[in-house]
This record gives C-alpha cells, sequence and structure tokens, in this order.
C-alpha cells in the first residue's frame, strides 16, 4: 500500500466498473449502491494521479445510463474493442463488430434451453450469464452444449460471472497496450489497474510487468499468484464499498 500511495502522483488508474466500482448488479439494492459517491471517488483519484480511465466490459452507453458524469473520462468498454473519446464524445471501434450471422444463431441456440440464462448482444461482442449464481466451469458447460463453430479470430472467454464472446486480439490489456502506444498516456506514467475478476487478468499482467500495480477487489482474483510480480505490487480490497472509501481518501 505505501508503495501505491507514494507513486500516486506519477500512475494512471485504470478502472473496471462492476464489481469494482459498485457491487454487481444483482445486489445493488441491499448495499446502498450510489453513482455520485462512485463519481465522486473516481474524480478524485483522477485530480490527485495522472488520470483516471475506464476499462470495464460495460458499454459506454451503458455506463452513461447510471451516470453521464462517469464519461467525462476517457475510457476503453467491451473488453477492449470499444474506445470512449471522452474529449471529443466519440465511440471508436478497436474491434470489428460481431457478424450478424453468428449473432442470430447465439441468439436462436439460447432461445432453445431453458431460460436460465441470459444474452447481451453488443456491436463487437456478445456475452452470455447465467441468471443465478453459478461456477465458471458450469458455464462452460454451458457454452460447449451450444455447439456454435466461432471464425478463427473469436473466442469465449469464461469467467466467474459469464462468458464474453470477444476477437481475440482485444482484451483488457490490449487495452494497456494501446494507451502507451498511441501516447494517449505519458509514456513514464505507472499503471494501476483496478479489477474484480478473470477477465481483468491480461490487464493486470501488462501493469504488473512494466512496474506498476494491480488493485483487487472481492475473493474471484486467487490466479494473481500466477502472475510474478512483487508483494508491494498487489493491493487488496474485500468489498467496493472498501475500494471507494479509499479513492475518496488520498
Amino acid at each position: 500500500m505505501k508503495a501505491l500511495l507514494r507513486d500516486l502522483s506519477k500512475s494512471v488508474y485504470f478502472l473496471d466498473y462492476d464489481g469494482t466500482l459498485c457491487p454487481h448488479m444483482e445486489v445493488w439494492e441491499g448495499v446502498g449502491y450510489n453513482p455520485a459517491l462512485i463519481n465522486e471517488a473516481v474524480n478524485n483519484v483522477s485530480k490527485k494521479s495522472l488520470g483516471a480511465w475506464w476499462n470495464t466490459g460495460r458499454r459506454v452507453e451503458s455506463l452513461n445510463s447510471v451516470s453521464d458524469l462517469f464519461l467525462k473520462h476517457s475510457g476503453f468498454f467491451v473488453q477492449g474493442s470499444v474506445f470512449w473519446d471522452s474529449e471529443n464524445k466519440k465511440i471508436n471501434f478497436l474491434g470489428n463488430e460481431l457478424p450478424a450471422q453468428l449473432s442470430a444463431l447465439l441468439f436462436e441456440r439460447i432461445q432453445q434451453h431453458e431460460l436460465n440464462y441470459r444474452l447481451e448482444i453488443k456491436a463487437t461482442a456478445a456475452r452470455v450469464a447465467s441468471f443465478r449464481k453459478t461456477q465458471r466451469k458450469y458455464l462452460k458447460k454451458f457454452i460447449d452444449s451450444l455447439e456454435i463453430e466461432l471464425p478463427p479470430e473469436w473466442e469465449w472467454r469464461i469467467g466467474d460471472r459469464g462468458a464474453e464472446l470477444l476477437q481475440k486480439k482485444c482484451s483488457k490489456g490490449s487495452c494497456l497496450e494501446f494507451a502507451y502506444k498511441n501516447g494517449l498516456v505519458p509514456q513514464e506514467a505507472i499503471p494501476v489497474v483496478a479489477g474484480d475478476d478473470l477477465l481483468d487478468r491480461s490487464a493486470m499482467e501488462f501493469s504488473l510487468s512494466r512496474g506498476g500495480y494491480a488493485i483487487l477487489v472481492g475473493e474471484s482474483c486467487g490466479w494473481i499468484t500466477e502472475i510474478p510480480h512483487r508483494s508491494s505490487q498487489v493491493v487488496y480490497f474485500r468489498e467496493p464499498k472498501d475500494f471507494l472509501q479509499f479513492l475518496k481518501l488520498l
């Protein structure tokens, strides 16, 4: 923690949203979910550091529907396949659109099953999640049962809370590479990645390899032990509210 605080003014923060800054949707009501408090915390870290950027699986429109104040910050959405330019108020696609034929087939196959799973079609991806809490192995089994042959450039990425159909070239890690290669953040900036599940792993790998930090929220990030790092590079918070409190008090 001391190292993270020491490097605050030299760092750029890449923030996941659901599960990291707020509870997941199914538990919002029971824990006093408050977008205004989240916005306050994100603004604070943006002022104290070299900037706060989004790096989330949400769609830009979805985050905007929660609070239009969130989109004053640029960032990456839909697992790295979309970039939001807050200065020009413009959405840029870093990945190709999800083929209409693949989208239609996925919808058809999902409809053939009992309504235990929800499907979200995005411009550059698709997401399948269970309406009830389940384990990754069961979600993978369900995805396999759909028997959908994917084009070679597409793949399923299965986490603890859902399966994302994405282009192989797009990930939360490719976001950080894009930001640094294209001068969106200073080359000397220390990356800090905050996340709560397996889909945040590639971004954390990039950050840790560059001497940056990984902030883990919740109990679904045991895989962090597989990534080479110093103990001072990883910080844990039990719940989103604990992480928000940290950001507000920086």
